[in-house]
């Protein structure tokens, strides 16, 4: 079983200014919890009980949001007769038995950067890198995880990536597969990647299936990341499972399905991540709802 995932989470939200002024952008506010903490929960409901965060920017915030009781906050909520808050808070944010370290990526070198740090912490064991601006919604938190382990450890692939299909105009923004043929596992779409490219023109781009930021790599990824090459400062990925492909390695592709996944680290993903969180899994969602149908309704 693959008990270990890498978590990027530095860089500095300069599109998410002047919020993250003051705080990293993976501890901004989706609803009630920071956004770090949604990737954590999908990990941990996937099974994952060893994570390492690549903190950067104001990452001391972050950690201290894992590792520190709220003590005065406890305390003032026993006072008030409130024990049962008070009671969650002092079990910790995390269930016990889920390990999480940190390390601080002190060059901004990109994801290849980034994932290069955990070599050490992954050892020699299979992994799970997702992105911690990537906000997945689904049913069920951590299934596609759970999906992409199991094609990954069924296929025995290199890496393992999960795809969407993305409006045309779009491609340009994304990192897009080629595949050679589509496999049916246990009910899963997936693709047996022939290429990916990053951010093509719409006539040269191989579909429109962009790479959506969950990943399952195998230790030999750290191998071909140290030969990728520097692009604008960062190392690419994108050029090294490539290589990979290139090499006869393995790449597979699992389709995103009926889920939802938003880029969180701009405001437009940003608050499309909010609404949809807020009509498909606040408590007050319905009235919500009618009042933005009807605040809508006012500006049309």
């Amino acid at each position: 079983m693959i008990k270990k995932a890498i978590v990027p989470a530095a860089g500095y939200g300069t599109r998410m200014l002047p919020a993250t002024l003051a705080y990293p952008k993976v501890m901004l506010p989706l609803l009630t919890k920071p956004i770090i903490l949604y990737v954590v929960e999908e990990l941990i409901n996937a099974d994952i009980t060893e994570i390492l965060i690549i903190k950067g920017w104001k990452g001391h915030i972050m950690e201290n949001f894992f590792r520190e009781k709220p003590v005065k906050m406890i305390n003032w909520l026993v006072e008030r007769g409130k024990k049962e808050l008070a009671e969650k808070l002092m079990m910790g944010i995390i269930p016990s038995h889920v390990k999480i370290s940190f390390k601080e990526q002190k060059i901004l070198n990109g994801l290849g950067g980034a994932i290069l740090l955990g070599e050490e912490f992954i050892e020699d064991e299979d992994f799970v890198v997702p992105l911690g601006d990537n906000i997945i919604i689904e049913d069920n938190a951590g299934s596609l995880l759970r999906d992409m382990i199991r094609v990954h450890q069924k296929l025995k692939s290199a890496v393992t990536l999960c795809v969407a299909p993305v409006p045309k105009h779009l491609i340009p923004k994304f990192g897009i597969i080629g595949y050679r043929k589509i496999l049916d596992i246990n009910g899963i779409r997936v693709y047996e990647v022939s290429e990916v490219v990053e951010k093509p023109p719409i006539d040269k781009a191989p579909s429109n299936l962009s790479i959506v930021g969950r990943y399952i790599m195998s230790p030999i990824t750290f191998e071909y990341l140290k030969k990728a090459p520097l692009i604008k400062g960062e190392i690419s990925e994108t050029d090294a499972f490539q290589e990979m492909i290139n090499d006869g390695l393995k790449v597979y592709a699992v389709d995103i399905g009926n889920r939802r996944w938003y880029d969180v680290g701009i405001v437009e993903g940003y608050v499309k991540a909010v609404l949809d969180l807020i009509l498909t899994k606040a408590p007050d969602g319905e009235k919500i709802q009618t009042w933005l149908e009807e605040f809508l309704s006012q500006k049309t």
